[in-house]
């Protein structure tokens, strides 16, 4: 709608194009609101469907070059940063920490400064609740660190979990910001230079750290479908309820919305399990009793 304002002339012209833009935003779900139900529903029947999920093996390729990626950048404290440098680094971090949170492609690359430093001293996780955990779960303390970011509302949270191989990375980003033209006003961990105030998008960092990993289908590795992979597959574990609702929250998403919108169907459940329930069904190997 801004792109409106963006022309050539007098206040009148302005004004005329001021009351067009109102007219348009109030009577925008009246005009488009079929075309956009259309649209939603292809782009998620196409995305439910388990060939449209990313590849293991690419998942797997794309993991180890992000690692590499990071461990080569930051191994020497001599490295020279550079604008070009630091932006390598920031794409692999990115992309780590989308694909390994499932999260929206906007959301790890928000992170803002002060959401990192709380995270990286353990602010959110209380330590009186240390002493009653399990010596895996007390590991996972040890190897994760917890950042929380806002989200769309202002009562929303979204928790990124930050792994151990992401941290020095991390560190060595905000360490290398003044030589590499980033604002001093920019709030962001993963901001763009050239004095810029805003962060990267992160479709644009997995996708360039995608082709660089040489995957066989870069096209299907994007935060959605990475979102509807992980929602599948936690769908077709054996677990508690509360571990379910940790999970509905780390998605951001009720559990309506992740069997509804997220889940690809479950087709060998469906077909192995409820279909062998109703042949036994129909021959009688099951009955009323």
């Amino acid at each position: 709608m801004q792109g409106l304002w963006l022309i050539d002339g007098n206040d009148s012209q302005y004004e005329e194009v001021g009351k067009f833009t109102r007219l348009l935003e109030h009577h925008w779900w009246q005009l488009f609101s079929e075309a956009v139900y259309k649209a939603d529903k292809r782009r998620q029947e196409k995305l439910r469907k388990p060939r449209e999920l990313p590849l293991e093996d690419d998942l797997s390729t794309l993991r180890r070059h992000c690692q590499e990626v990071i461990q080569e950048l930051t191994q020497c404290q001599y490295r020279i940063f550079d604008a070009k440098v630091f932006g390598h680094l920031r794409a692999a971090i990115v992309t780590r920490l989308t694909v390994f949170n499932a999260c929206r492609g906007s959301e790890p690359a928000g992170m803002e400064l002060t959401d990192w430093q709380a995270g990286e001293k353990g602010e959110w996780i209380d330590p009186q609740t240390i002493h009653h955990v399990t010596t895996e779960e007390e590991q996972l303390l040890r190897r994760l660190k917890l950042v929380y970011q806002a989200g769309k509302g202002t009562k929303d949270m979204i928790p990124v979990l930050v792994p151990e191989d992401c941290v020095v990375g991390i560190r060595r980003l905000i360490e290398e910001r003044v030589h590499c033209g980033i604002s001093s006003h920019n709030k962001y961990v993963f901001p763009y230079c050239q004095g810029s105030l805003d962060h990267v998008i992160g479709w644009h960092e997995i996708r360039r750290m995608s082709l660089e990993a040489k995957v066989a289908q870069p096209e299907l590795i994007t935060a959605n479908r990475v979102r509807h992979r992980a929602a599948t597959v936690h769908a077709s574990l054996d677990v508690g309820e509360s571990d379910r609702d940790a999970f509905f929250k780390h998605m951001g998403h009720s559990k309506e919305m992740d069997t509804r919108v997220y889940q690809c169907p479950l087709g060998v459940t469906e077909v192995c399990r409820v279909g062998k329930y109703l042949e036994d069904l129909e021959t009688g190997k099951v009955a009323r009793g």
